[in-house]
């Protein structure tokens, strides 16, 4: 006997165009031979544009089976189920036999990462939060791009720690350069001294270890500089090292910083003479030894003063006249690459002679010193300039961009460190209050320093329109607050940007897998503030995500949706885009953060489900609503009648719902194709998202035209 006849069949659970709201997905359904019978029956799911199976193979009718979605990691989206059944003779059934198509709507927060650490291994991942390609590994040296597996050399964004190990981390493969010891998960290495997918190389070792001695990188041995130059002395961890401490010998006279976390000692200027340091490292274990002596000669010279006489308050300078009266050392020089006065040509910048960038192929530094200032015994005066610059990065850690000052010809010590800001476009200083210095001769110093010879390919730090004058920003009686404020969820707090340069904080405290939604309004409340948001993890350091605009360029409020982690507390920090010159007495802003746990609703109005729409251009209608924050944007999609392969093909958003949430289609063309779908997903102010669809659609057939739906 022979059987031709392929096999049937259909699948009974889910129901078609239903949501499915849990991870857990029951499918049941039933499959027919007439001829030699059963011999498999395949569930397959079309989802992230691939067919893939679902559970076992079944050998008998009816069957069911719960499918955990979370734990095949289905994305939230539109998902189609069909069979492949096969008969003892090897007939196969129809292609897509059972086709239906459903919604799934069931969040998979609070999953595993990929990779789990034991108690003696590290997990590395590709992108913070420890998620995207991730390896774990163990106890050894690892010095090669294959020896971190699918997340590579430098592609390392967080780390997870075993509680037995400790794990250090360089810059270069051969466990050299810049070195960063982790005794505990970090979420976001960008604000680490190792940085954002920057690693190379890398130690994993026993707590129980000591840490090796550091070596000494910047200023190097024996070199010399001129006088009164400003210094930092800095060094590489070597290994396993979350401390360390300096000794600068200066004649007989030796001082010792305290214990401190980071790799360099910013000093400011020295008088002339020969000086040396040296440096230890310690852990939980214990101390490393000392590391060999570094020593480092101030030539003597003649005083730092500009011929030009000397200055009084109120001063400015446009650094437009060659006359100008600043001394500049190494690698400072006027230019007219880039220039802020209106109708000037000219800066002061930061960059090696001859290039256009400050990389000599090793660390270097440089001062850029202003003539004596006379600052009266009357009166309040503040100190301005702009800049611009482009480093290796915004961080505190690398490029340094210091602003110093000499009080009656004392050494120059560090006022402001620069960091935090936007590279690239020119930006005023905050205001700095010289009252101390009231009746006092100052000298003001712009200090660029490397520190290492990593990733000097920038163009550098360019200064101009420098003034000290009496005018100032007054914030009344509502400065910012130094204080970190707590935040309640469905609170809403004022705040403002007052005197410029200042950071508002805010903490709260939030439970593993709550949906939080963080959201400033400046703009829309008539401030002529642009906020940047900034969420930071319990630690207070790492970033878990940052906004400047809700609508780049169009919305500048901010706003941060996220996902809770773990139990714990969690830091806001509002800022002006423009910091840290941004900000006055009118930079106000509120700040409001919401909970908001339930999803949209939704549903097609044209086409609706199981219909059809004209060949012609039509305009898509959906309903979206949430009653908690409200629905702030619909994304629109469209799959054609091939569902063999194909991908679904993203149309847009539409981010204005008072008119109705729609999206413009051609469907010209289309005359006679059934099959179609159309998908739509809604998302409230929280985040919180539901998708909805209209399946088995029949595009230009007028039988299936809903004539009361006007487009």
């Amino acid at each position: 006997h022979t059987d031709d006849s392929p096999p049937t069949g259909q699948i009974q659970a889910p129901v078609q165009s239903s949501s499915a709201n849990q991870s857990g997905l029951q499918i049941s359904g039933t499959a027919q031979d007439v001829g030699s019978g059963l011999a498999s029956i395949r569930v397959l799911a079309l989802y992230e544009g691939a067919w893939h199976p679902v559970g076992s193979t079944f050998t008998q009718s009816p069957f069911s089976t719960t499918w955990d979605m979370c734990a095949d990691g289905v994305p939230d989206g539109p998902v189609s189920l069909a069979l492949k059944i096969l008969d003892q003779q090897g007939n196969e059934s129809a292609p897509l036999t059972g086709l239906l198509h459903f919604s799934k709507n069931a969040s998979c927060a609070g999953t595993i990462p990929a990779c789990v650490p034991t108690q003696d291994q590290v997990a590395l991942f590709s992108e913070p939060d420890f998620k995207g390609n991730c390896v774990v590994l163990g106890n050894g040296t690892y010095t090669s791009p294959s020896s971190f597996g699918n997340v590579g050399a430098y592609a390392t964004s967080s780390i997870q720690v075993g509680s037995n190990v400790i794990a250090t981390l360089f810059m270069q493969p051969t466990l050299k350069g810049r070195g960063e010891t982790i005794i505990a998960a970090d979420r976001n290495l960008a604000d680490n001294i190792i940085g954002d997918r920057t690693t190379a190389s890398m130690i994993v070792e026993p707590r129980t270890n000591l840490p090796d001695a550091p070596r000494l990188v910047w200023p190097s041995n024996s070199s010399s500089f001129p006088a009164f130059t400003s210094l930092s002395l800095a060094w590489d961890n070597q290994d396993a090292a979350t401390q360390y401490q300096a000794v600068l010998q200066a004649g007989e006279t030796s001082i010792p910083t305290n214990w401190q976390s980071d790799p360099v000692w910013h000093i400011g200027s020295f008088y002339p003479g020969v000086y040396s340091w040296k440096v230890k490292a310690r852990n939980s274990r214990g101390e490393s030894a000392w590391s060999s002596s570094y020593s480092f000669t101030i030539e003597s010279a003649p005083s730092l003063a500009p011929a030009a006489a000397q200055q009084t308050a109120p001063y400015s300078d446009t650094m437009e006249s060659p006359e100008d009266l600043w001394t500049p050392s190494a690698n400072w020089q006027l230019s007219q690459d880039l220039n802020h006065t209106p109708g000037g040509a000219s800066s002061w910048r930061y960059s090696a002679p001859g290039r256009s960038d400050y990389d000599t192929g090793a660390a270097n530094s440089g001062d850029l010193t202003s003539a004596p200032i006379q600052i009266p015994a009357s009166g309040a005066f503040f100190l301005h300039f702009w800049y611009n610059y482009e480093t290796e990065g915004t961080g505190r850690h690398w490029d340094q961009r210091w602003l110093q000052i000499s009080d009656n010809g004392g050494p120059f010590v560090n006022l402001l460190q620069l960091s935090d800001d936007q590279p690239n476009y020119w930006l005023k200083s905050p205001q700095l209050s010289l009252a101390a210095y009231a009746g006092h001769t100052i000298r003001m110093r712009f200090h660029f320093e490397t520190l290492d010879d990593a990733l000097n390919d920038f163009k550098g730090w360019f200064i101009d329109d420098f003034s000290i004058n009496e005018a100032t920003v007054s914030c009344g009686s509502t400065p910012t607050s130094d204080q970190v404020i707590p935040l309640s969820f469905n609170a809403t707090l004022p705040g403002s940007i007052c005197p410029p340069g200042k950071f508002a904080w805010y903490f709260f405290t939030a439970e593993t897998g709550q949906f939080v939604l963080a959201q400033t309004a400046a703009q829309s409340i008539g401030s002529p503030l642009d906020t940047v948001l900034t969420l930071y993890d319990s630690d207070g350091l790492s970033v878990l995500a940052e906004n400047d605009d809700m609508l780049t360029s169009v919305r500048t409020d901010s706003r941060i949706l996220y996902r809770i982690p773990a139990p714990g507390t969690y830091f806001l920090r509002v800022k002006a885009w423009d910091h840290p010159g941004g900000g006055g007495a009118n930079f106000t802003f509120s700040i409001n953060l919401l909970l908001d746990d339930q999803p949209p609703s939704g549903v097609y109005l044209y086409p609706a489900d199981g219909r059809g729409f004209a060949s012609r251009p039509i305009t898509l209608k959906v309903q979206a609503q949430d009653a908690v924050s409200g629905v702030q944007r619909v994304l629109f999609y469209s799959h054609n009648n091939n569902w063999n392969s194909g991908d679904w093909s993203y149309l847009g958003e539409d981010t204005d719902g008072s008119d109705g949430w729609s999206m413009p289609f051609d469907a010209t063309g289309l005359g006679g194709q059934p099959g179609y779908a159309f998908y739509a997903r809604a998302y409230d102010a929280a985040g919180n998202s539901y998708g909805f669809g209209a399946w088995n659609l029949h595009a230009g057939t007028s039988n299936y035209y809903l004539p009361y739906i006007r487009q």
